[in-house]
């Protein structure tokens, strides 16, 4: 009951915020333009200040270009606008949690922020012209782990230090091995280095390099996915395994055409826009990636109810062993890891 109350007292800050605005006369002129023209702008998405005394929300009561942030109190007063100087403390409207709830994680303008609760207190994690993303608590609640690119780093609260956790790339393995497959050529290269002892010495030296290389980068992990569009990464909470969204590289199906009549040199232009409804659609996938064994498995969907049934609107017809594509979100762990749910 209580809750309900204090819904309804935000609701109420909320409306007489938009009431105030004066009300125009209605006609159809009137009617037909802008809505923000004539109806004014209405507060849009309030969220809570850190310390539950107050309630943010989006506005524009000035008619600007774009909304600004308001704060009101909760108990009630005028809504105030939040500065530059003041936006730039506040910490995102979301984030991550510790467990204790004392501290918050969140990214924003690309990078990652620490927020102490208690003290009101905001530390910059990384400062960077790189975009860093989806920070997360480890498990033992020290360490802060975050996504640059196609990578995971960690950032230990204890020292402040950041160190590369793993790398994904979206491409082929290299071959080790770049030995022709031509038998002809394979056994001219076998006499060149049998005969040529330069060659011979020259070949063993760059395999040392190769060997020397790879035990100094043993300590970050790089694994390899193929020719496909990287999505969120997530370090499971026992940091024993990594899952990646995946989807096709390039989108399948023929996209539509849109022309734009208004152009500022006055010519008719196209842009690109999403294919029609019925055709074939970008496949997702999700794959799992075992740090330890350094092995990279699909998850399969062929199991779910329904799987091999199509609409009857779609260019894709039901043909054996045909499935339809399952978009794939997740998963989220447990807090032991012994367990995920997409």
């Amino acid at each position: 009951m209580l809750f309900k109350k204090f819904i309804c007292s935000i609701l109420f800050l909320l409306l007489t915020i938009a009431h105030a605005q004066e009300t125009p006369k209605l006609d159809v002129k009137t009617i037909m333009q802008d809505p923000e023209l004539w109806i004014g702008s209405l507060p849009e998405n309030p969220y809570w200040s850190e310390d539950g005394k107050s309630i943010y929300f989006s506005w524009n009561p000035e008619n600007a270009d774009s909304d600004s942030l308001y704060t009101i109190p909760l108990r009630g007063g005028k809504a105030q606008k939040v500065s530059a100087k003041t936006l730039a403390q506040l910490p995102a409207q979301y984030g991550e949690y510790s467990i204790d709830k004392r501290f918050k994680i969140f990214a924003k303008n690309g990078d990652i922020f620490f927020f102490d609760i208690k003290k009101s207190r905001l530390e910059h994690i990384t400062r960077t012209l790189a975009t860093e993303s989806n920070p997360r608590f480890s498990q033992d609640q020290k360490r802060i782990i975050f996504q640059r690119g196609y990578a995971l780093f960690e950032w230990r609260r204890k020292t402040g230090k950041i160190r590369q956790i793993l790398e994904i790339k979206a491409t082929e393995k290299p071959k080790e091995d770049h030995s022709p497959t031509d038998p002809q050529e394979k056994y001219i290269q076998s006499q060149e280095l049998e005969l040529m002892q330069v060659l011979r010495q020259r070949k063993e030296k760059q395999q040392r390099k190769t060997e020397y290389r790879k035990k100094m980068n043993h300590a970050i992990p790089t694994f390899y996915t193929g020719k496909f569009r990287l999505g969120d990464i997530r370090l499971s909470p026992n940091e024993k395994y990594v899952t990646l969204n995946l989807s096709d590289s390039e989108t399948p199906g023929k996209s539509t055409k849109v022309p734009r009549y208004i152009t500022e040199d006055g010519y008719t232009t196209t842009k690109n826009s999403r294919s029609k409804v019925g055709s074939k659609q970008r496949q997702y996938r999700l794959a799992i990636i075992d740090i330890k064994k350094d092995t990279l498995i699909f998850v399969s969907t062929d199991s779910l109810p329904g799987i091999d049934d199509f609409p009857e609107f779609t260019v894709q017809k039901k043909k054996d062993g045909n499935k339809r594509t399952v978009d794939i979100w997740g998963p989220f762990w447990s807090h032991r890891s012994n367990q995920a749910f997409v």
